[in-house]
């Protein structure tokens, strides 16, 4: 059975050898697609907020509307 001390000096060697490879991930047509997708997102999300806002189930649903409101905004944030 192998020691603690052993188990980290074989930890301390692996780590030692081992190298972080410096290469970009993404390719250059990735950055607009991604500027595209979040413009997207983020006009679809304004949409639905405009809408949801829009509504007059607030008047009537008052508690309901506050609870999916609440429930949206937390999962919207968190």
């Amino acid at each position: 059975m192998q020691s603690w001390e052993d188990f980290m000096a074989t930890i301390t060697l692996v780590q030692r050898q081992t190298a972080v490879m410096t290469e970009r991930v993404f390719k250059w047509w990735d950055y607009p697609i991604f500027a595209v997708l979040t413009v997207v997102s983020l006009s679809s999300l304004a949409y639905f907020l405009a809408y949801w806002f829009s509504l007059r189930d607030w008047v009537y649903y008052p508690i309901p509307f506050t609870i999916m409101l609440v429930g949206f905004l937390l999962y919207l944030f968190l």
